[in-house]
Protein backbone atom coordinates (compact mmCIF):
# COMPACT_ATOMS: atom_id res chain seq x y z
CA UNK A 1 0.00 0.00 0.00
CA UNK A 2 1.05 3.53 -0.73
CA UNK A 3 1.97 5.48 2.39
CA UNK A 4 1.08 8.87 0.92
CA UNK A 5 -2.24 10.68 0.89
CA UNK A 6 -5.36 9.14 -0.59
CA UNK A 7 -6.26 5.47 -0.61
CA UNK A 8 -4.45 2.63 -2.33
CA UNK A 9 -5.39 -0.97 -2.91
CA UNK A 10 -3.27 -3.45 -4.89
CA UNK A 11 -1.19 -0.68 -6.40
CA UNK A 12 -4.23 1.36 -7.46
CA UNK A 13 -4.35 4.81 -5.92
CA UNK A 14 -7.55 6.85 -5.94
CA UNK A 15 -9.26 9.48 -3.83
CA UNK A 16 -12.72 8.47 -2.74
CA UNK A 17 -15.14 9.46 0.00
CA UNK A 18 -18.35 8.29 1.55
CA UNK A 19 -20.53 10.93 -0.11
CA UNK A 20 -23.75 9.83 1.58
CA UNK A 21 -24.65 7.29 4.26
CA UNK A 22 -28.13 6.35 5.41
CA UNK A 23 -28.58 6.71 9.18
CA UNK A 24 -29.03 2.95 9.66
CA UNK A 25 -26.00 2.15 7.43
CA UNK A 26 -28.17 0.16 5.00
CA UNK A 27 -27.30 2.30 1.95
CA UNK A 28 -24.23 4.28 0.95
CA UNK A 29 -22.81 6.29 -1.92
CA UNK A 30 -19.03 6.30 -2.41
CA UNK A 31 -17.65 8.85 -4.84
CA UNK A 32 -14.54 10.42 -6.33
CA UNK A 33 -14.21 14.19 -6.37
CA UNK A 34 -13.18 14.07 -10.06
CA UNK A 35 -16.79 13.02 -10.78
CA UNK A 36 -15.58 10.07 -12.86
CA UNK A 37 -16.56 7.16 -10.58
CA UNK A 38 -19.27 6.57 -8.03
CA UNK A 39 -20.65 3.46 -6.35
CA UNK A 40 -24.02 2.82 -4.74
CA UNK A 41 -23.99 0.17 -2.03
CA UNK A 42 -26.76 -1.50 -0.07
CA UNK A 43 -26.66 -4.17 2.62
CA UNK A 44 -29.60 -6.01 1.09
CA UNK A 45 -29.18 -7.77 -2.27
CA UNK A 46 -32.32 -6.00 -3.50
CA UNK A 47 -33.31 -2.36 -3.01
CA UNK A 48 -36.95 -1.27 -3.29
CA UNK A 49 -37.50 0.75 -6.50
CA UNK A 50 -38.36 3.96 -4.63
CA UNK A 51 -35.18 3.71 -2.52
CA UNK A 52 -33.07 3.00 -5.61
CA UNK A 53 -34.59 6.00 -7.41
CA UNK A 54 -33.77 8.19 -4.38
CA UNK A 55 -30.16 6.95 -4.42
CA UNK A 56 -29.83 7.74 -8.13
CA UNK A 57 -31.28 11.21 -7.53
CA UNK A 58 -28.63 11.77 -4.84
CA UNK A 59 -25.88 10.64 -7.25
CA UNK A 60 -27.18 13.13 -9.85
CA UNK A 61 -27.30 15.91 -7.24
CA UNK A 62 -23.64 15.16 -6.44
CA UNK A 63 -22.82 16.06 -10.05
CA UNK A 64 -22.39 12.62 -11.63
CA UNK A 65 -23.62 11.55 -15.07
CA UNK A 66 -26.25 8.98 -14.14
CA UNK A 67 -26.47 7.71 -17.72
CA UNK A 68 -23.14 5.97 -17.07
CA UNK A 69 -24.38 4.04 -14.04
CA UNK A 70 -24.44 0.26 -14.37
CA UNK A 71 -26.56 -1.87 -12.06
CA UNK A 72 -24.85 -5.10 -11.01
CA UNK A 73 -26.99 -8.04 -9.86
CA UNK A 74 -26.26 -9.17 -6.33
CA UNK A 75 -27.96 -12.52 -6.63
CA UNK A 76 -26.82 -14.28 -9.76
CA UNK A 77 -29.29 -16.63 -11.42
CA UNK A 78 -28.67 -20.34 -10.94
CA UNK A 79 -26.83 -21.85 -13.88
CA UNK A 80 -26.64 -25.44 -12.72
CA UNK A 81 -24.02 -27.28 -10.70
CA UNK A 82 -20.75 -25.48 -10.14
CA UNK A 83 -17.51 -27.40 -10.63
Amino acid sequence: MHAGSGNAVWGFKAQYIVAWLKADYSEMIVARDKRDYTWVFARAPSVPPADYAALITRVKELGYDISKLRKVPQQWPATGPHP
